[in-house]
């Protein structure tokens, strides 16, 4: 984005305007710029912004389309300024204290791994980013079992990443894995958690891991 015909014009008879189009971080040394003249600014220059001492919300808005990373010069921006950084660059999310709940759905949304950027992700934002991106749910230490489950049903060999996977997790995971079926007795679904948790924990060699677990899962099938 760049000045307008109506700035090159306006700065003919204003010296201040002619300034800042020359040199748009000058405006740190006009004492209470007009929104004209932050607007100029911004427009050539993006991180003038961050030298404005109370730019106006167009002047903001202007920053953020120019370049989104510019709202981390903003302090407690509207909501609508987070979602535009956000949509246009969604890691931008990392940048903003406080984002609103819709704001940081939004970045999850366009790319699930930004969560890593959220402190406190609610439990629909974690069901959103992981069903997205399955491996995700190894970053978590006690996900629900709803979390579990939408991991598992993108990629049925996530259970192996889940450190504390319920009973049921482990029967759908090992279900979906080998394509049979299984008794759920209470003594089949201990079997088969603890079974899933051994084959967690030699999961560095795969090759070992995925013989001992088809293995011992075959043992509990119904045939």
């Amino acid at each position: 984005m760049s000045v307008t015909i109506n700035d090159y014009l306006s700065a003919i008879f204003n010296p201040a305007l002619r300034k800042v189009i020359a040199n748009p971080l000058s405006i740190g040394s006009i004492s209470n710029p007009d929104e004209r003249l932050q607007l100029a600014a911004v427009r050539c220059d993006s991180n003038a912004l961050s030298i404005i001492k109370e730019p106006s919300e167009k002047a903001k808005k202007i920053a953020i389309l120019n370049d989104p990373y510019k709202i981390r010069f903003i302090q407690d921006p509207s909501p609508y300024l987070q979602m535009l950084a956000v949509l246009k660059k969604p890691d931008s999310i990392k940048l903003i204290d406080n984002p609103t709940e819709r704001v940081q759905l939004a970045a999850i949304i366009n790319n699930p791994s930004n969560i890593t950027f959220i402190k406190n992700p609610t439990e629909e934002m974690l069901f959103h980013a992981i069903q997205r991106q399955p491996s995700l749910i190894a970053k978590y230490d006690h996900p629900s079992e709803k979390i579990q489950l939408a991991a598992i049903l993108a990629k049925a060999d996530m259970i192996l990443d889940i450190k504390e996977p319920t009973e049921h997790a482990c029967l759908v995971a090992v279900e979906s894995m080998f394509n049979i079926r299984i008794f759920p007795s209470n003594e089949n679904l201990t079997r088969l958690k603890n079974i899933v948790q051994f084959a967690s924990g030699c999961k560095t060699d795969r090759f070992e891991c995925d013989n001992y677990l088809r293995d011992e899962v075959l043992k509990l099938a119904i045939n």
